[in-house]
């Protein structure tokens, strides 16, 4: 037996689940938008059509939802040693 009773954290082991679920989803959409947005804004732009910049812009947003997921995961190894 324990010295406090508990053997398994139940809260902080959902908080575990439900924030990589969510970390994985989101950088999983995230890389989904780099792919979608550079793929369009290539054909858009070699059929000399309107919207490539806005297909860039969105492959832009995911590349920066993606490095700030990195930095975010860096710092919280970092800073929780």
């Amino acid at each position: 037996m324990t010295p406090n009773g508990t053997i398994v954290d139940v809260g902080a082991l959902v908080k575990v689940v439900w924030v990589s679920l969510v970390a994985g989803v989101g950088v999983t959409t995230a890389f989904s938008l780099i792919v979608f947005g550079l793929s369009r804004g290539n054909e858009a732009r070699r059929g000399h059509k309107r919207p490539a910049p806005a297909f860039y812009a969105l492959a832009l947003a995911g590349v920066l939802v993606c490095a700030w997921a990195i930095w975010r995961g860096y710092d919280f190894v970092v800073t929780k040693a």
